[in-house]
């Protein structure tokens, strides 16, 4: 689908472009942050039976919760960049929202008897989960048009489920690439606008005097960021809970 060059940036291309101002930057040297899965869940994978699988998939994931980004123009500066992928996903739900394309409403988790009659309902969050209902309206490009295409193949359903489909969960079930996923779709949607050269298959370089033209926008969307979880919390909080349990495999931490 070709992007829209005209308009305003979306606010999750804005907040890309600030990263460091919605996720913590990493202090430590080198491209991995020291952290690993605790011995409680070594411990679960192993009575679980499924010791050879589950070390494969605990290395894999151990090994790329740690994955560092730069912010972009701002090479010292790092954030992990699966925390990046679930704030990306969730200003790209809050875009849609705030342009009337979706309605966004919190919902509480169906009883123990209703999930035995839903398929994969473990994966809905404990205490409450987000119902996305697609409005009616024009196209849109970039990650918000994936979003779209899934409601309208799929109908209205709940933010995890959404997302797993958007990232492509259904298909690579546990990819924990899914977080990159999303964020090259975010620099598709820059590159698109001429903030980026390169591609995927080589480096992306920002084209950081332009990027600089963005301060106060970026500064807006920042704003902009921390007021919708100011007016909202619960639902915010819900939200990075569906947006971070459709990016992580089952066990791979928050």
């Amino acid at each position: 689908m070709a992007q829209d060059v005209t308009g305003p940036l979306r606010l999750h291309c804005l907040l890309y472009l600030v990263a460091d101002r919605v996720c913590t930057p990493q202090s430590r040297p080198g491209g991995r942050v020291t952290e690993s899965l605790s011995t409680s869940e070594r411990r679960l994978a192993r009575v679980a039976g499924w010791a050879i699988e589950a070390s494969v998939k605990i290395w894999w994931w151990d090994d790329h919760r740690k994955t560092r980004v730069s912010v972009p123009c701002q090479p010292q500066v790092k954030v992990l960049e699966r925390d990046l992928g679930h704030r990306l996903l969730l200003a790209a739900l809050l875009e849609c929202r705030d342009m009337g394309r979706v309605e966004l409403r919190l919902v509480e988790p169906p009883t123990i008897r209703q999930r035995r009659n839903i398929f994969m309902a473990d994966s809905y969050v404990e205490d409450s989960y987000v119902q996305v209902r697609l409005l009616d309206g024009p196209p849109l490009e970039g990650l918000c048009g994936r979003v779209l295409e899934r409601l309208e193949r799929r109908g209205n359903q709940n933010a995890h489920r959404l997302l797993s489909g958007v990232t492509g969960q259904n298909r690579i079930i546990g990819s924990p690439y899914a977080d990159r996923w999303v964020i090259e779709q975010v620099t598709d949607e820059l590159a698109a606008r001429g903030y980026t050269t390169g591609t995927r298959k080589g480096p992306v370089v920002f084209d950081c005097q332009r990027v600089q033209t963005l301060a106060e926008e970026c500064a807006l969307a920042v704003d902009r960021w921390n007021r919708a979880w100011a007016a909202d919390p619960q639902l915010c909080e819900a939200l990075r809970a569906n947006c971070t349990e459709s990016i992580e495999p089952k066990g791979g931490g928050g």
